[in-house]
């Protein structure tokens, strides 16, 4: 101390403040001190239960004999969990003396780190032993950990019986007993079991004696164990028979399964003997007699290696004759038994010294487990197998950024679930994978010595990767390098490399260079990596695979290495049978080379482990862009040679993904190629099971007929069928399901069906429901079995997905057929979450640009049927579009591959034509013109090359296409349409009649067929033409009539050709279908609630093609005419239809026809009628008709109603009446595929979208929904109805214009709701948000884009009506609204009755437009009706605020997504200053001239700020440039917003959100603008706010939300202070929805002063808060402390509205085991409720994510029999798993899914894909949340950064001193 110099005082000083900065936090010590250690455990557990009854709590005793280490210990600090220790503790000395009596006072426990700390009166002896004794009660827990209950049915009695077991791995015995939970503090255990008569208990060692205690109750006394860890200690209680001696080897399982443990026996015996050769130290030499392997039903893993009593799931040891006793079992249990005996060495005897050299044990068990076991099995080829099954499996982990090291520092794997972090596959399979190459690199001898040597050095003891390496490095050959660094680099390194392979072939030199492998190099992984590897290599010359010893070691310090060869080679493979960790690249010429090698005879010799190497390595380099796909496949043309399985494995799981994505119709080329390629293997190995077949025979066959037959090769399919015909002999249960699915989807449908539904075995009927649902008939398979009532929930969600995953070129037609009445699926599985989990996983398989539309407009229709499920869909959809950006971005040069390879004489003719191109073009010279037209009599013999070029062209470009649109020839100008219903109010029945005459005319002459639109289910009995004068012209045509069922088109071909513009009147007499679906002529039931009898409706969806399945009809919108109705119905109901009824007629026999007024000319998609009971509100002119039951709710919306027809009359200046219908109904119905349908006199809704129930269902919510609904629809009366689209492609004309008025005509009649602002945040940000990604599209689409059913359905999305909606609004304010009026005015006028297109619109608007100088209407038309996308306007204002300056780019949130980013667009200006701040004036100061670059202005004056586009009137966005934005924001803090308005506000928040999530601004630039907001009290900005933190809030780890709950608590302070939590009668529309948000939001971050005021006013008050509110209030109520109040409302309920409300709100309590324990896994509540409810609680909790999943995950298989479904479960866990927001949860994630997959079968792949989600939802947040999180944490914590300011200052003085 006396040498100090100052220097150095100043250093410690410096050190000592660091180290007090550092301790400020006071992480918690998970660690016990290792200053007392145990050496005996004396343990007592009486059970309270027995078969019957296992019990809840149990009473336990335990002696631990321990000693102190060190001096002056004068406390014991052990584990305890979840043990209540009622008496304290005694402490005795080493003759049995009693020391101490330690009461509860002297007992303290730590919760988070599970530590009990004993504290003494006096200090303990260094080495004296002394026994700690406590007596406690456990819990007989639910999960699978501890001490815990597993059940099964008896089958003689057909009683359910329990068993007791344990699980004590990982830090588990601590809820058994109190111990020293730690693997290094090894003790001996002398274990004693109470247990009632009738049952049997089972420990580690063998049984000594059993007393009786009386009241028959017994105790067990076992043998003492050696010295092991306390998570080693195990027992079982259960009524079970033994195999073998129990005594020392023995199966034991329950006495009915006894006949299945034969094999397992004699394996279980075999590999024992094994290692007690291997190992030179035999099993009984470790310390144990006893060795016994113990089954139970419910078992977390597939085994446990408790030293003396293995435990395994049943599954593992038990063989069932026929049903799991094939190869694949027999290899399962080989395997497991060869994995778990071997803990007996490694990890019992030698146990690893801490968690973080866990692979010391599992990378041990898991090699043995393939190499001990083909050594006893050689059969089985196991080592063959690792490669590909354990060595490439790992190679994905490997390469991630979310990979972990073999061995971890220990300070870093301290908690529970930092130890949880280890149990992953880098441990267990690269650890295997590792201990592969140093065996083979030291060759099996060396390794062998060294591993007994080790072994027996460490038995009994604990261990570090160091004490293995002195022994390996003691027998390793003599070697030129480090071994040190070589084992380091593989053991605390991640990763592993690439070795590059370039060769001379003049020099014969060889070239070898590495770099680390990544499957995305930038996620973060360090890519510079470097390892020390060993190089083993095979020649043309020397073609020996079999000798492993490296060749040379590839130093890690060097740059490069060469080999040089003694002569020419012709090929070289490196890497012997992939004996090494790591990839190989070769460069393209060598891998030619080895391509050709591998097709010779033999493939060369090159071992089947290299062929598997090369095809999983090319695959990789593929993934990540080192070569193209293309290149892969050609490679792979080598396998029409290849029979090995082992290659085979590689090829298909490169495959799969590939397959995945490729898009239908490419896939029968992919069959094509793949029938090649297996030619060899399909002919060796064929469809049939053979008696030589080996293990990996029948492997392969599996493999190749699942692929094959999935790919429609026909060979696999008519070998299948022919056999499956033919035979009906038992198949091996490997191959079983193969077979079974192939012969299902080849015609053997029925019967497979047949053996499902005989079968009594669960397991087997669960198998063959999986192989029927491959059938290709997926209607009928759909329609009864998956729609039916005879399958469970679960089997119908497998047999779903079977259905496309079976038959991947059918996804689309499947996709329709389930979209086309989504409620049958919905009520088929109980559920929409469900069915949004079912949508979701069909998308997965979506591959196309039109299935991504298709699935984007079904979710534009439908969102509101799933309610809060809807975002599944969402995210499945985002998901969509990633799948085919990468099919886009990936796989085209492959698609080219298959194409040209299967169509070679097409190839030849492309390329014939484009040979001729250029001669052809240079021949016609200058007279080839755009604008020539041939004249084919006068045209001159030069000009036809180009007519034949031409025709190619057409020829190639219209191969099989088909014409979707009707010629035009013919027009109709009347239906007389007459439908016979035969069903009635009780049953609807399931066909009609139908009869219609058409009445039309040829409008070109020598027409000679008819052709019009009809769907295949109108059945055509007769067909028949007149003549205008009624006279019969045809007669018999139904006979001749011709049907392109694709196209619907129905032909009716003439003798005669008709007179032009004459009429003639089409007559058809038919039968048609009543849909299931909800288009055509569809039914719908509800429940009467005074007789609880199902009723039933009849009626109509038209739009957009569907008039066609009611009657044959020319079904396109510009074909119109009039129409007149006749319905024939039963007495009891009632018809309404589109016009007034005329009369009714009786026809007898209770039948009666309704005859209406003709309609007014109209498209087909408009006409309807409903049939029912219904009770009408209103007059003979305006109704709504709804149900009798619901009369009272319609009064309302009948009200507006009343207002909104005659003001649409006074602004259109025609009334409803003028246009021609005196009639106007609104219907409600319980079914429906969109809220409402604007059919003309008849408009029909949901009946939710105008029904008001009070109290319930009557709040500003809902009215407004009402409002909006109603006035959108009476819009359609003139656009749409009056004046029509000429064809979908223009469909805006109706759409923009009616969701425009819907906002603005309803914000004239109900101005409260502030419609005009509120239009912003509904409407015009969504469709900013659409129109900004490639996959949007123009409001117009040219025609010929727009042409089948997809097609059409495609123009219904977002864009066509919120974007021109908002293109409108646009519009209207450019030009004044008095001028729009005026346009149109003329525009309805001018096409009142006929059909237009978007010109028709532009000319009108152009008439009225202002003349202004730079008024560009005609290109800004184009720019926003043509043109996709818009612009972001960038603003800047020079530093002295006198230069405004405007620029533009188009907006795209990813700029590389394929969109063209040059667009460019005329837009208006508009802008206000701060010398200028009038926003009322939205003429544009000037339009942006698209040829323009930029614009600037010049202010004299200096100017503050400036806002673009005022009240957000234009479609764009406004980026502001430093230092505007700040300017801005510090406009907003003044009074009154500077006047900047609620729609500026609110429009500057979107844009720097979108912003920040395209990358042109960090989110922390959006925050610190939003420190305005403090100051802000409007809704409408507070909604843009909360749309873009949503994101944000979601992907902020747990840790980091207190501090955003400190900086919301902030800036909504005004907001909050305003609102309150408390409703009032005054309360204005925008405040109740503004509250409801506030609070929402602020109770969910945990903000106190809303918690303490909700929970003050839900105790004081009992008041039920509004509908608008209601779910909100009672969800903060709950989780501050309401929710048994809550829940007590939900439980007494009526409504079911409400119920649902209230179930949600109990949801949200904090008290999440309470409600899940109860609620969510208790008998109370349904599946579906179940699955809202759990999603609620840590979406209403996020803070409370971790521990939730892991309560759930303790005992998964708990909340899968909740749920009553696998994949419900799967998908409840991945819809958890999407708020995962660290590492640390990710890794929770990983493991639970290593662990657990199995369980799930197919469904595991839901899991999977929600891995891959969470990987790229951290790497989003760490890429983009950095700097806010870190401004987050400075912004709340000051005082702490002063202090780190401070200390840094510090240590920079003092380093400068130091220095000097």
């Amino acid at each position: 101390m006396n040498s100090f110099g100052p220097g150095n005082w100043l250093l410690v000083g410096l050190l000592s403040l660091i180290a007090l900065f550092a301790g400020v936090a006071g992480a918690a010590n998970y660690r016990l001190e290792g200053n007392v250690l145990p050496t005996f455990y004396n343990l007592t557990i009486s059970l309270r239960g027995d078969a019957n009854n296992p019990g809840t709590t149990f009473d336990g005793e335990v002696k631990i004999t321990l000693h102190a280490v060190q001096t002056d210990v004068r406390q014991i600090t052990l584990h305890k969990d979840d043990i209540e220790i009622a008496d304290g503790a005694w402490l005795y000395n080493d003759t049995g003396d009693l020391l101490e009596d330690i009461g509860q006072s002297s007992l303290t426990y730590d919760q988070p780190t599970q530590q009990l700390t004993v504290h003494l009166a006096q200090t303990l002896t260094v080495n004296r032993n002394y026994t700690l004794h406590f007596k406690y009660v456990g819990q007989v827990q639910s999960g699978m950990t501890g001490l815990y209950s597993a059940s099964y049915v008896d089958q003689q009695t057909g009683k359910t019986k329990w068993m007791l077991l344990t699980q004590l791995q990982r830090i588990n015995a601590r809820l058994v007993f109190p111990c020293f939970d730690e693997p290094a503090f090894k003790a001996r255990f002398q274990v004693h079991i109470g247990r009632a008569g009738g049952v049997n208990a089972t420990s580690n060692t063998k049984l000594i004696e059993t007393i009786d205690e009386g009241s028959n109750r017994f105790m067990d006394h076992f043998d003492v164990t050696p010295p092991m860890s306390t998570y080693l200690l195990a027992f079982m209680v259960s009524e079970y028979r033994a195999r073998g001696n129990i005594n020392e080897l023995a199966v034991i399982t329950r006495p009915e399964d006894y006949n299945k443990t034969e094999f397992s026996y004699n394996v279980a015996k075999s590999v024992l003997d094994a290692y007690d050769d291997l190992f030179q130290q035999s099993y009984k030499d470790l310390g144990n007699q006893v060795l016994l392997h113990a089954t139970t039903p419910r078992f977390p893993h597939n085994g446990m290696e408790n030293w003396g009593l293995i435990i395994y799931k049943d599954t593992v040891l038990e063989h069932e004759p026929y049903y799991s006793d094939g190869w694949n079992d027999k290899e399962h249990t080989i395997r497991i038994l060869a994995h778990e005996t071997s803990h007996m060495w490694f990890g019992n005897s030698v146990t690893f010294s801490w968690w973080s050299y866990f692979w010391l044990n599992e990378a041990f068990a898991r090699y043995y487990e393939y190499f001990m076991a083909h050594q006893l099995h050689p059969e089985y080829r196991l080592d063959e197998q690792f490669v590909v099954r354990q060595l490439q499996l790992i190679f994905a982990t490997d390469a991630k950024a979310s990979t972990q090291p073999m061995t971890s520092p220990e300070a870093s794997i301290q908690t529970p679930s930092q130890i949880g972090y280890k149990f992953s596959s880098i441990t267990y399979a690269k650890g295997a994978s590792i201990v592969r190459m140093w065996c083979n690199a030291m060759g099996a001898d060396n390794f062998d010595t060294a591993i007994r040597a080790y072994l027996k050095q460490h038995h009994l003891g604990s261990t570090e990767p160091k004490d293995l390496f002195t022994h390996l490095k003691t027998n390793w050959p003599a070697v030129n390098i480090n071994l040190d660094q070589f084992f380091y680099d593989f053991t605390e390194q991640v990763g592993f490399p690439t070795i590059m392979v370039n060769i001379t072939w003049e020099d014969r030199m060889i070239t070898l260079r590495q770099h680390r492998f990544l499957l995305n190099p930038d996620d973060g992984s360090d890519t510079n990596l470097r390892y020390t590897v060993p190089i083993t290599f095979a020649t043309n010359l020397s073609p020996n695979f079999q000798n492993l010893t490296p060749y040379m070691y590839f130093n890690k310090s060097l740059d490069f290495v060469q080999l040089s060869l003694p002569e020419p080679i012709d090929w070289i493979v490196f890497n012997l049978k992939q004996s090494n960790y790591y990839r190989v690249y070769y460069e393209p010429s060598l891998l030619n080379r080895i391509q050709v090698a591998l097709a010779k005879a033999n493939h060369s010799e090159i071992a089947v482990e290299n062929r598997a190497a090369i095809i999983d390595d090319l695959f990789n380099f593929a993934y990540i862009g080192s070569l193209d796909y293309a290149d892969v496949f050609k490679f792979l043309e080598y396998m029409s040679g290849e029979v090995d399985y082992v290659p085979w494995y590689a090829a298909y799981e490169g495959m799969a993904r590939v397959a995945k994505r490729l898009p239908p119709e490419h896939l029968s080329n992919f069959g094509k190629y793949l029938g090649d390629i297996t030619a060899s293997v399909q002919k060796s190995l064929g469809v049939s099971l053979r008696a030589n077949d080996t293990a990996l025979d029948v492997y392969n066959r599996d493999k190749q007929v699942a692929w094959l037959c999935r790919y429609q090769d026909m060979n696999c399919n008519n070998k299948v069928r022919e056999k499956f015909v033919s035979s009906s002999e038992p198949l091996s249960p490997d191959y079983r399901e193969t077979f079974y699915c192939a012969a299902s989807r080849t015609g053997g449908y029925a019967r497979v069906l047949e053996y499902y539904a005989n079968e009594t075995n669960p397991t087997e009927r669960e198998l063959l429901w999986r192989a029927a649902s491959c059938t290709r008939d997926y209607r009928a398979h759909y329609q009864k079995e998956i729609l039916g009532i005879a399958n469970s929930v679960s089997l119908k969600m497998v047999g779903l997905a079977q259905l496309y995953e079976q038959n991947p070129d059918m996804i689309t037609q499947i996709f329709l057929a389930v979209t086309e009445d989504i409620t049958q699926l919905a009520a088929a599985l109980d559920s929409w979450p469900k069915t949004a989990e079912a949508l979701a996983s069909m998308s997965d398989y979506f591959t196309t640009r039109t299935q991504q539309q298709l699935f984007s407009t079904f979710i534009d229709e439908n969102q509101n049927l799933f309610g809060s499920s809807a975002e599944i869909l969402t995210e499945a959809l985002s998901n969509v579009d990633k799948h085919v950006n990468w099919t886009e971005e990936n796989l085209g040069k492959l698609i080219d591959f298959l194409g040209q390879r299967n169509s070679a004489a097409g190839l030849t003719l492309v390329s014939a034509l484009l040979v001729m191109t250029p001669l052809l073009t240079f021949l016609l010279g200058y007279e080839l013109s755009l604008g020539i037209a041939f004249d084919m009599k006068n045209c001159q013999i030069r000009s036809w090359p180009l007519i034949a070029l031409l025709s190619f062209a057409w020829i190639g470009s219209n191969e099989c296409a088909l014409n979707y649109r009707l010629e035009g020839n013919v027009v109709p100008t009347f239906y007389n349409l007459t439908i016979g219903l035969r069903g009635d109010a009780e049953n609807p029945g399931t066909q009609f009649d139908g009869e219609v005459f058409i009445t039309l005319k040829a409008v070109l002459a020598d027409v000679k067929e008819i052709t019009l639109h009809k769907d295949i289910s109108i059945d055509i009995e007769e067909c028949s033409l007149y003549n205008a004068a009624g006279q019969l012209v045809e007669s018999g045509l139904n006979n001749r009539l011709t049907t392109e069922e694709q196209t619907q088109q129905l032909t009716v071909p003439l003798a005669q050709s008709l007179a032009a513009d004459a009429n003639y009147t089409l007559y058809f007499k038919y039968s048609g279908k009543v849909q299931s679906d909800t288009v055509g002529l569809f039914s719908a039931s509800y429940i009467d609630e005074a007789t609880m009898k199902t009723k039933w409706v009849l009626l109509t969806q038209m739009q957009p093609i569907n008039a066609r399945l009611v009657f044959p009809c020319f079904d396109e919108p510009a074909l119109k005419a009039k129409f007149q109705m006749h319905i024939g119905r039963p007495s009891d109901l009632r018809v309404v239809s589109n016009t007034q009824l005329i009369k009714t007629t009786d026809e007898g026999n209770n039948r009666f026809t309704d005859h209406f007024e003709v309609t007014p000319i109209m498209s087909t998609y408009l006409l309807a009628f409903v049939v029912s009971e219904y009770q009408a509100r209103g007059n003979s002119s305006l109704s709504i008709l709804t149900r009798p039951a619901y009369y009272n709710y319609t009064e309302f919306s009948y009200s507006v109603a009343e207002r909104v027809l005659p003001a649409f009359g006074e602004l259109f200046q025609q009334s409803y009446q003028q246009l021609g219908n005196e009639l106007l109904q609104y219907a409600t119905t319980p079914r429906f595929p969109h809220n409402s349908m604007e059919n003309w006199g008849l408009v029909i809704f949901k009946d939710k979208a105008v029904l008001e129930q009070p109290g319930v269902t009557d709040g500003w919510t809902q009215k407004e929904f009402t409002i909006r609904n109603i006035v959108h629809e009476n819009a359609h009366m003139w656009f749409g109805n009056s004046v029509t689209c000429k064809w979908w492609s223009y469909i805006w004309l109706h759409e923009g214009f009616a969701s425009y008025y819907e906002f603005f005509m309803g914000q004239e009649l109900y101005p409260e709701y502030q419609l005009d602002q509120q239009f912003l945040v509904h409407k015009l940000h969504n469709a900013l948000l659409s129109d900004s990604q490639n996959l949007t599209q123009a409001m117009t689409s040219p025609l010929g884009s727009i042409l089948t059913p997809a097609d059409i359905d495609y123009k219904f999305d977002e864009l066509t009506f919120a974007k021109a909606a908002s293109v409108i609004r646009m519009w209207r304010i450019a030009m004044g609204e008095e001028n729009f009026n005026l346009a149109i005015q003329d525009f309805l006028q001018h096409y009142y009755l006929s059909s237009t297109s978007p010109t028709g619109l532009y000319v009108l608007l152009n008439e009225r437009w202002p003349i202004q100088e730079y008024g560009l209407l005609n290109q800004s038309y184009y720019d926003f009706t043509i043109q996709v996308g818009y612009p972001r306007i960038i603003v800047s204002l020079d530093l002295n605020g006198n230069l405004i300056t405007w620029d533009q780019q188009r907006f795209l949130l990813n700029a590389s997504d394929g969109s063209d980013p040059k667009l460019r667009y005329t837009v208006p200006i508009t802008y206000a200053t701060n010398l200028a701040p009038n926003f009322q004036n939205l003429t544009p100061a000037f339009y942006f001239d698209k040829r323009f670059d930029i614009y600037r202005h010049w202010s004299d004056e200096s100017i503050d700020w400036v806002i673009v586009n005022l009240k957000q009137a234009n479609y764009y966005r406004v980026f502001y440039k430093a230092p505007l934005l700040s300017r801005i924001q510090l406009a907003l803090t003044k009074s009154d917003h500077s006047g900047i308005p609620v729609e500026n506000r609110a429009a500057i928040i979107d844009d720097l959100f979108n912003f920040a999530l395209a990358g042109l601004i960090d989110y922390v630039e959006v925050f610190e603008f939003m420190e305005y907001m403090s100051t802000e009290t409007e809704y409408i900005p507070w909604y843009a706010a909360y749309v873009g933190m949503e994101e944000v809030a979601k992907r902020l780890t747990p840790q980091q939300l207190p501090n955003f709950n400190k900086y919301l608590s902030d800036i909504a302070a005004a907001v909050f202070d305003k609102l309150g939590v408390g409703w009032t009668s005054g309360d204005k529309v925008l405040d109740v929805y503004n509250r409801n948000k506030q609070v929402a939001w602020l109770c969910k971050y945990q903000n106190s002063n809303c918690t303490n005021q909700i929970k003050e006013l839900f105790e004081g008050s009992t008041e039920k808060p509004s509908p608008d509110y209601r779910e909100t209030f009672y969800c903060a109520a709950s989780r501050s402390g309401g929710y048994s109040r809550v829940l007590e409302y939900y439980a007494n309920e009526n409504s079911y509205i409400d119920r649902e409300i209230l179930w949600r709100a109990a949801s949200c309590t904090r008290d999440y085991r309470t409600h899940y324990q109860n609620e969510i896994l208790g008998k109370g509540n349904s599946v579906d409720l179940k699955i809202v409810g759990l999603a609620q609680l840590y979406e209403q909790n996020p803070d409370l994510v971790t521990p939730i999943f892991q309560m759930i995950t303790e005992d998964i298989a708990q909340l899968a029999e909740a749920l009553e479904s696998w994949p419900k479960t799967a998908q409840a866990l991945s819809d958890l798993a999407d708020y995962f927001s660290t590492r640390e949860q990710q890794q929770l994630f990983s493991n639970f899914y290593k662990e657990s997959q199995t369980l799930f079968g197919s469904s595991a792949e839901t899991l999977r894909q929600a891995l891959e989600t969470v990987d790229s939802n951290v790497q989003w947040a760490e890429q983009r949340l950095g700097k806010l999180v870190s401004f987050l944490a400075q912004r709340n914590g000051a005082a702490g950064l002063t202090l780190v300011s401070s200390l840094l200052m510090m240590m920079c003085t003092l380093l400068n001193l130091l220095l000097k």
